[in-house]
């Protein structure tokens, strides 16, 4: 591994752990809200992925990659940030149920029930359903949705960003690297 991969990786790791980082900030502060899980104030989260996966690549291409990024670049790029968020993300899940507030499970399975007894669902067919609650709102399982949900934006923001950062270069020069 070359100097400019290795400056390369750690710069993506870097951008990664910043990602994951905003994203907690954000999740905390809907935690101190109580409004970790039940809230359309999560879909702030966006505005955090759009806004940092762009300008985060502008500075890769701009440092590392000589002004010039295409499009897959840009796009693996925001996948892999997105991932190393999500995993951030998901340990941040994982500490919050399991070490910090171990009440908040039992709370999100009563919340759980009620809203499926409002929507209509007999109080028999909620008691079948609560070895599926309990599933959902265990700490492992909302890690790894965590770390999916992180992936998933990593996704779609990079699909739709990539073609605002990305900058192709001339392809005269580049051929002419070749022959010399």
């Amino acid at each position: 591994m070359n100097q400019s991969s290795s400056g390369k990786t750690r710069f993506t790791l870097y951008q990664g752990a910043i990602l994951g980082a905003l994203n907690v900030i954000l999740l905390i502060i809907l935690y101190k809200a109580n409004n970790l899980f039940n809230s359309g104030w999560s879909s702030l989260s966006w505005l955090v992925y759009f806004g940092f996966i762009p300008w985060s690549t502008i500075r890769l291409r701009d440092k590392f990659l000589s002004g010039y990024i295409n499009y897959g670049s840009s796009f693996r790029y925001g996948v892999k940030i997105s991932l190393l968020s999500g995993i951030i993300i998901g340990f941040f899940y994982y500490l919050v149920l399991k070490v910090f507030d171990p009440g908040l499970v039992k709370t999100l399975v009563v919340e759980m029930e009620e809203t499926y007894l409002t929507m209509g669902f007999s109080e028999k067919m909620v008691e079948e359903m609560s070895s599926t609650i309990d599933m959902v709102v265990n700490p492992w399982f909302l890690m790894f949705t965590g770390i999916l949900g992180s992936l998933i934006y990593g996704i779609i923001v990079p699909l739709i960003t990539s073609f605002f950062t990305m900058r192709k270069g001339d392809p005269f020069q580049e051929a002419m690297k070749s022959v010399n």
